[in-house]
């Protein structure tokens, strides 16, 4: 596994941009999400961290066994540092985003069919949707296609019809993506789990209420 196959394992999974990805000495990958605020250890939180981490490995083909509130590793150095962002996360929003892959995965089966996810029909007609195919700026681009990709899914088009309007979208955005990222976003979308996008990202994206 290469660092961009983690990377789209990521996407894939809706998770937010980690803080660290750190390359072990056999190849594989550590990879870190900073809080934005400590929180204050109980054995009820310990062990919600450890279920949230357990879905976290999971979802990135990685160790569950190398999960819970108190791990050793190698620190990370300058040289086997593959990826640093200055983002951070609150335990809020991984227990939002553990949540929404619980309730995806018991989604019944009759509310996803042939590629269209009921009451989908008109999100992209939405206002909000609408502000986010206007264009966006670089910090956003990647986010906004994953998730503009999961709306033309859930509004049943197929994965070649949304890469191409996606692909023209994105000649509104400042600056554009690469081709290749914007087809990565699409496939990551259509052979992910999730059927349709985020509201709580689309209001990020477009500042709109959804």
């Amino acid at each position: 596994m290469t660092l961009p196959d983690v990377q789209e394992l990521i996407t894939e999974a809706g998770l937010p941009m980690p803080s660290l990805i750190v390359q072990t000495p056999s190849k594989g990958f550590h990879v870190h999400w900073f809080l934005e605020q400590s929180k204050r250890a109980s054995d009820k939180l310990n062990a919600h961290y450890s279920r949230i981490q357990t879905c976290m490995a999971e979802m990135l083909k990685g160790d569950v066994h190398a999960i819970g509130p108190e791990r050793l590793f190698r620190l990370p150095t300058d040289e086997n540092t593959v990826f640093h962002s200055q983002e951070r996360v609150s335990f809020d929003d991984l227990c939002e985003w553990f949540q929404l892959v619980q309730e995806q995965d018991q989604q019944d089966v009759h509310t996803y069919k042939k590629g269209f996810c009921k009451g989908y029909e008109s999100v992209l007609r939405h206002p909000a949707v609408q502000k986010i195919l206007e264009g966006v700026h670089e910090g956003q681009r990647d986010t906004a296609c994953y998730t503009l990709a999961l709306a033309y899914k859930a509004a049943g088009y197929d994965e070649k019809t949304a890469e191409a309007y996606l692909h023209n979208w994105n000649q509104k955005n400042t600056p554009q993506m690469r081709q290749i990222e914007v087809k990565r976003k699409v496939k990551s979308a259509y052979n992910g789990r999730f059927h349709a996008p985020s509201a709580k990202k689309i209001r990020e994206l477009s500042g709109h209420a959804i």
